[in-house]
């Protein structure tokens, strides 16, 4: 549960910063996000946050995870400091929905990651691709605009960032999805004995 009291401040003020106004942000957030954008040239975060030049409805489907990951995150941390539940198990079901939207969302962020072509690349460079040759943004973006696309160096350090929380996220989903199967088992036995015992 700690992990979760952990992660929400970084998925607030960081992961986060494009869903609210940008003079809610603090300008040392700003920057901070701004510097892992430009060091790492990551098309998630560069997207999200309108750099790359696409209609903004085309990041609909990683801003709509973001806003679940945050509403989960507040439930369970809430669920956790009113002590609401004394019976952990109860619990099993949001911590199950959350590692599954997790899992989801982060499987489509590798996807994206290594569906987008390495600077410099035979791929990045091709006729058949609607950019030019190192650069994310849409064609009709000027040069001095377009955000460019990752090395190959910074493409492996995306996705050692992703894959941890994917494998942490998977292992929970299929943890608690055990969890919950199981105590659904325990409590058909129960029915059973009880019928019988009538």
């Amino acid at each position: 549960y700690s992990l979760f009291c952990c992660s929400l401040p970084v998925t607030l003020l960081f992961s986060t910063q494009a869903l609210y106004p940008a003079e809610l942000v603090p300008p040392v957030l700003k920057r901070i996000t701004d510097d892992h954008v430009m060091t790492t040239r990551d098309p998630l975060f560069a997207g999200n946050a309108g750099l790359t030049g696409d209609a903004p409805f085309l990041w609909a489907w990683f801003r709509s995870f973001m806003l679940l990951d945050i509403a989960l995150h507040l439930s369970i941390i809430f669920a956790i400091v009113c002590r609401k539940w004394n019976d952990a198990s109860t619990m099993y079901p949001l911590l199950f929905v959350h590692g599954a939207s997790k899992v989801t969302m982060l499987t489509g962020c590798l996807a994206v990651l290594l569906a987008a072509p390495i600077a410099g690349s035979s791929s990045s460079s091709s006729t058949n691709t609607p950019v030019s040759a190192d650069f994310v943004s849409a064609p009709d973006v000027p040069d001095s605009d377009r955000f460019p696309f990752q090395t190959a160096e910074q493409r492996v350090k995306s996705v050692y960032m992703y894959l941890p929380m994917l494998i942490l996220s998977l292992i929970m989903t299929v943890d608690m999805g055990l969890r919950i199967a199981a105590g659904l088992r325990r409590r058909q036995l129960s029915t059973a004995k009880n019928t019988k015992s009538e």
